[in-house]
């Protein structure tokens, strides 16, 4: 490692850094004597060129196989041949196809003869690599399919690399730099995770994600059940106005809904005469399409729309989604613009609706479910959240 040129101010990996710890790693390292300096590739490690392998010649294993890939950490494959293996804390350099594509290899494996494989001349962890593998990847960009990075080049090749205050390579500053990066994006995915779920739970309505033994009942044990004409439970109504979509400007205040199966039926917002408006917290119903969904806002229409006002009591968002449920279920079975679809049709189809002890409609079991199973879906977020967030730990220990 006798070939160190002294350059303070290159920084090639470290560029302009905003977290503290590692604010506070560099600038011990700058106190401690430490600097950036110029390494030979080929004195730091040996290098030594990967075998051709046909697939023909390939037998059928576990092996992983290291091709010039730049995905699946340069993984291309696995085979059953043992002859010409490289071990395990090297690093595979692609010079040819993906050229300059560097990933640390913990197992061993056969590298084809397009890949170039580093063995370390120092004490070489994952950590340590991966601080490498950068400055190794970007003077690969000066390489390309016309112009390889085969092994005579990468031999008189540098790369720049933190120096301690004895002139060597300085292996703790990399590792302890790659850690605070690894923790600072842990860091990140648990702040990030509170933030949504925060946002979950806003925007859902609730305090928390844990059921109550109220919830936990109602899950249980369901009410009684009676069908009910679409009629005794709403007025059916026609839109105020149909605008149509092509003849709209889209960008305003208020929702435009449509047919369509998706973002609650919303194409896009609009601002027309609010005379046109139709009333908050009813349901929009497609008349060929069959597409319900509870509006929560006062909204304008495109063609072919119905609005569905309850009769009894004012909907929320509860009921709303609950009533909605059934209503994509009573109405599945009917073809795309079928004249199924009519008024009449509407008023008299069936949907099936909780009952009270008084044998009316159950407003507060429809509201409490449909907030149960609101917590049950941000539950399952939450435990994917988790397993995700031990997942990145234990990757990186």
């Amino acid at each position: 490692m006798e070939s160190i040129g002294n350059h303070p101010k290159r920084r090639f990996f470290l560029g302009k850094i905003t977290n503290p710890r590692l604010l506070e790693l560099e600038n011990n390292f700058k106190k401690n004597g430490g600097r950036f300096g110029d390494f030979l590739i080929s004195d730091i490690f040996t290098l030594k060129k990967g075998t051709r392998l046909t697939k023909a010649q390939m037998i059928k294993g576990s092996i992983p196989f290291i091709g010039a890939s730049a995905q699946n950490n340069g993984k291309t494959g696995t085979v059953g041949n043992n002859t010409n293996l490289h071990s395990g804390n090297t690093i595979s350099v692609s010079y040819n196809g993906s050229v300059g594509e560097a990933f640390y290899q913990p197992l061993s494996y056969w590298a084809s003869d397009d890949i170039n494989v580093l063995y370390p001349n120092f004490e070489l962890t994952h950590r340590i690599a991966l601080y490498i593998i950068t400055a190794l990847r970007k003077l690969g960009k000066s390489y390309g399919y016309g112009f390889k990075w085969h092994l005579k080049r990468m031999e008189k090749d540098s790369i720049n690399l933190p120096v301690n205050d004895k002139d060597q390579l300085d292996l703790q500053f990399m590792e302890d730099y790659i850690r605070e990066l690894e923790e600072d994006y842990i860091r990140e995915l648990e702040e990030d995770y509170i933030r949504e779920l925060d946002t979950y739970l806003k925007v859902a309505g609730l305090n928390d994600y844990e059921l109550s033994d109220d919830e936990l009942q109602i899950l249980k044990n369901p009410p009684n059940y009676s069908s009910f004409k679409v009629n005794e439970l709403f007025l059916v109504e026609q839109s105020k106005k149909k605008f149509n979509a092509n003849s709209v400007k889209f960008g305003g205040s208020f929702p435009y809904v449509a047919r369509g199966s998706s973002a609650n039926g919303i194409r896009g917002y609009i601002d027309q005469n609010p005379v046109y408006l139709n009333e908050a917290r009813t349901i929009s119903f497609g008349q060929d399409t069959a597409t319900a969904y509870y509006q929560d806002k006062e909204f304008f229409t495109g063609d072919k729309i119905k609005v569905f006002k309850a009769k009894e009591q004012e909907l929320n968002e509860e009921t709303g989604l609950f009533l909605v449920a059934t209503l994509q279920k009573s109405f599945s079975l009917y073809s795309w613009g079928g004249s199924s679809f009519s008024q009449d049709a509407l008023e008299n189809e069936k949907i099936s609706i909780p009952l009270n002890d008084n044998k009316e409609p159950d407003w507060n079991y429809m509201e409490a479910f449909i907030k149960a199973v609101k917590k049950l879906v941000i539950a399952d977020v939450v435990k994917f959240k988790n397993e995700y967030i031990e997942k990145s730990k234990q990757a990186i220990k």
